[in-house]
């Protein structure tokens, strides 16, 4: 492992939390690039891995959202059984006893000020999602494609209850979810996060092309050569 300087870790189904992989412990002390794809953020001490790898020259976020609000279920205790944040750490539904929440702090604009300050040598960065990506393969090799964006699903809820798929989109669900169940209001801070980052590395990039809201693939054209100040 000491001799590893590039790392790409991809899955075709959002992972991170659900299922659970926990980093700590493993390092690379001579990584230069690293790339997630569908890496889903619910806690510090992920970030917190990315940062201990200060060896980084290269860091590619490539469609990994941050999972601002958890919703479990402990019908049978089968599933909640496998949940990585403990039941302590959780918010009991009064109205339902089976039904536990929660709720992750964190926003992109916060993780952004980290990376800015806790990677000294980053040269390339990466935020958006890969027009690679389909149905029947993952971007391996193809990380410089991410198109720069802050979409939608930068946040997302898992949600236990439903099925087949539990991460899904936020809606205007305060009634099911309380103040959990609304998608983070702060645009703007992590527009203007970003590109800070991308100008303390010296990226040029076209800012116009983050585009906030639901995003389309093919709507997000990358340009280059541009500059990274509005």
């Amino acid at each position: 492992m000491g001799s590893l300087q590039k790392l790409s870790l991809y899955s075709s189904l959002y992972w991170g939390f659900w299922p659970h992989v926990n980093l700590e412990g493993v390092h690379f002390p001579n990584l230069k690039s690293l790339a997630l794809g569908n890496f889903s953020f619910y806690e510090d001490k992920q970030l917190d891995w990315i940062i201990m790898h200060s060896t980084l020259q290269e860091l590619y976020l490539d469609n990994c959202p941050i999972l601002s609000h958890i919703r479990m279920l402990d019908s049978d205790g089968h599933e909640f059984s496998h949940c990585p944040i403990p039941k302590k750490d959780m918010q009991r539904n009064k109205k339902d006893d089976r039904e536990h929440n929660y709720s992750y702090p964190r926003r992109w604009h916060e993780h952004f000020v980290v990376i800015e300050t806790g990677l000294p040598h980053l040269r390339h960065f990466r935020f958006g999602i890969n027009e690679a990506w389909d149905e029947y393969g993952l971007p391996f090799e193809t990380e410089e494609n991410v198109v720069p964006a802050l979409t939608q699903h930068r946040y997302m809820r898992f949600d236990d209850g439903t099925g087949p798929y539990q991460f899904i989109e936020f809606e205007d669900d305060r009634g099911r979810f309380g103040p959990g169940g609304l998608r983070p209001t702060c645009d703007e801070e992590d527009r203007d996060a970003l590109k800070a980052l991308y100008r303390k590395i010296g990226q040029r990039l076209d800012c116009e092309t983050f585009s906030i809201g639901r995003y389309m693939v093919e709507d997000l054209v990358q340009k280059k050569d541009l500059d990274y100040i509005d």
